[in-house]
């Protein structure tokens, strides 16, 4: 029953491995916004997000038809870290401009994006962005240092927990094998956390690493970004964790302080990222950690069990020492099994909203990654569960192909913790145009596929509120050739009109709008919108 346990472990742990994910910062308003037009010339930009942005790395810019505006330098205002603004340094005259904006959001990651509006002109229908903004995809760089880290950390903290609490000889075990993979593991883990910074700054800057390491780049990322305060805290423990690794040999309760040490590491990575951006703080970095905790001891303990167990076990005369090493861990699994699944499912209710939410995002499609990975490892479990059910046969070369495939699932687990989630915010459709004499709005409620709700509002450019006779809609799909969809807006109240159309599928779609006046003037424009998927 034990054995089956141990082997329970490979398939949970790993199928848990870190993905503690939070959905980034979005734009939620912006002045002026999206496809509108202004009489005259804005005095200032502002951009208002989901969540606080961070202080380092923001700006926006417009273009104009005749090249940039000039604007002071972007700010953060004091009361309120969810707010950017920009002030232009001369009025603006009549055409069409683009702001372009960029930022970095609370759990570290950059979004752009870019608001289109115009200035004194009769609008033609005007373009709107499908997205209003646009987030950050992990380069190869970052999921290779990101792996590398999480792969330190499951040798330093498997092979002392093996060291302290499985091997029965504890105090006269420390061999050259042991010490040689602690020192790798230190040095890819230092390694991994130096390149860090460069890496965060490569990100937050847009630059390349032919350009990050310039002092004021990276002294903005040290001393401007949560991810700096946390970093210097890491270095101070790497100085103190290289110490401590040095008198472990010597004296045996410094492998304490040294797994210790490496848990308190494990605390810091757990604490910036996507847990900074969400409301519970305190809770994601606890259930985050243990997450990693969980899947660095199993990982680790797993090799430990291949490459030093075999040796050491060869000085007895009999195989005590092996099994009963193979009775402990099966032991402690019962603990590893309980952390992994309690941190899995929070992660999973958290972050995967809905099955078509699963199948639809590159998030969702690489969790699926993960899940074949993991019936491979079903079928690994049960042969070496046969093998050593009777305890005549030692685990083998396979269990190695085991931890070869818990190496892909890191990598997959530091791409993950760079995607944003099976989910998304709401999408605002909300929009107005300007035609000839008339101002035209649009809202669309939920936007999603199923039955939605749509208002439109018409009024002269002065505020009159024409008569109209008649108002009608035609929705066609930008993605696919399904025909046209076709509704008739009711009255609700002066210039306001309502429909409930039925929209069959997510993606892009143009929605054309037909205002017949009482004088037998039409009023004609098309609004493109997106629709999603629902929650």
């Amino acid at each position: 029953m034990k054995r089956m346990i141990w082997l329970m472990v490979c398939l949970i742990g790993l199928m848990s491995l870190p993905e503690m994910t939070s959905a980034h910062a979005y734009l939620k308003q912006s002045n002026p916004s999206v496809n509108t037009e202004l009489e005259t010339s804005p005095k200032n930009i502002s951009l208002v997000f989901s969540e606080p942005i961070q202080p380092a790395f923001h700006h926006i810019e417009i273009f104009g038809e005749d090249g940039n505006a000039e604007l002071h330098e972007s700010f953060i205002p004091e009361d309120d870290e969810t707010k950017l603004i920009a002030k232009l340094k001369q009025d603006l005259g009549k055409g069409t401009y683009t702001i372009k904006w960029r930022v970095i959001s609370s759990d570290g990651h950059p979004i752009e994006g870019t608001i289109p509006f115009t200035i004194g002109q009769e609008a033609v229908t005007k373009a709107a962005a499908e997205d209003h903004s646009s987030v950050y995809f992990p380069g190869l760089d970052k999921i290779l240092i990101q792996g590398m880290q999480y792969l330190s950390f499951s040798l330093l903290i498997g092979f002392l927990f093996f060291h302290l609490w499985l091997f029965p000889r504890k105090k006269t075990f420390y061999s050259s094998q042991f010490s040689g993979i602690i020192w790798i593991a230190f040095t890819l883990l230092a390694l991994s956390i130096l390149l860090s910074l460069p890496l965060q700054t490569t990100t937050d800057a847009a630059v390349g690493w032919n350009s990050v390491f310039k002092v004021s780049l990276l002294k903005q990322t040290v001393f401007h970004t949560t991810f700096g305060t946390i970093w210097m805290i890491e270095m101070a423990l790497l100085v103190i964790l290289f110490s401590s690794l040095l008198l472990t040999k010597k004296v045996f309760p410094a492998a304490y302080g040294s797994f210790l040490l490496i848990a308190a590491l494990m605390l810091c990575k757990a604490s910036i990222g996507h847990t900074a951006a969400v409301n519970n703080q305190v809770l994601a970095v606890i259930m985050d950690f243990f997450h990693l905790l969980g899947m660095s001891l199993w990982l680790g303990n797993l090799l430990a069990l291949v490459l030093l167990l075999p040796g050491e076990s060869k000085k007895e005369k009999d195989n005590s020492i092996y099994w009963q090493t193979i009775q402990r861990f099966s032991t402690f699994a019962i603990v590893f099994v309980l952390i992994l699944l309690v941190t899995g499912i929070y992660a999973s209710v958290q972050h995967v909203s809905s099955i078509q939410s699963l199948v639809n995002t590159l998030y969702g499609k690489v969790l699926i990654g993960k899940v074949l990975l993991m019936l491979i490892m079903i079928g690994m479990g049960a042969y070496h569960f046969f093998r050593g059910k009777f305890k005549e046969k030692k685990l083998g070369p396979s269990v190695l192909i085991e931890f070869s495939i818990g190496l892909i699932i890191i990598i997959l687990a530091a791409l993950l913790t760079n995607l944003p989630p099976a989910d998304s915010h709401e999408i605002d459709n909300s929009q107005v145009i300007t035609i000839e004499n008339y101002q035209v709005s649009l809202e669309l409620t939920p936007s999603q596929t199923g039955l939605n709700e749509l208002m439109v509002q018409v009024s002269e450019k002065n505020g009159t509120i024409p008569d109209i006779e008649q108002i009608t809609g035609t929705l066609v799909s930008l993605d696919m050739n399904m025909g046209e969809g076709n509704v008739v807006l009711k009255k609700k109240e002066s210039g306001t009109y309502t429909a409930a159309p039925i929209i069959s599928m997510d993606g892009s779609w143009k929605l054309s709008i037909h205002v017949l006046t009482k004088e037998y003037e039409s009023v004609d424009t098309d609004f493109p919108i997106t629709i999603s998927k629902p929650k």
